[in-house]
Parts: C-alpha cells; structure tokens; sequence
C-alpha cells in the first residue's frame, strides 16, 4: 500500500515497490514554479518511515532554498 502524508503543507508519497525497498515522491504543487521532484538516480530506503524522512527533508530543503 503507499503511503501519503504532507510536511509543512506539501504532499509526499511513498509508493509500493515490488523489490521491498521504499522511494519517494514530493508534489510541491503548492508553490509557484514547481512541480513534482524526481531525483535520479532515485535513493531507495530499506523502511518506508526511512523514505518518508527523507521525504521531509526533501520538502524542508524546497521550501528553505525557495524563501532564501
């Protein structure tokens, strides 16, 4: 099952993978000029609470980097 959550008002996923590693997904659709970040190569996670951490990171560095 994926998993969805939002950090700091931008919505993550953390899809189903067949290979039992976890990815994410960030949809900053809420702010301008942005749309959905894929990073490749695309880290794996061994856990999905690893992945949606990452996850947050991912959103606090969009979100810091945008309001410098």
């Amino acid at each position: 099952m994926s998993r969805t959550g939002e950090h700091r008002g931008i919505t993550y996923v953390i899809p189903n993978s067949d290979d039992g590693t976890w990815r994410w997904v960030v949809y900053p659709r809420e702010i301008k000029g942005f749309g959905a970040i894929n990073v490749f190569p695309r880290p794996v996670y061994a856990t999905s609470d690893e992945a949606v951490e990452a996850a947050k990171r991912a959103i606090d560095a969009i979100l810091d980097g945008k309001s410098n």
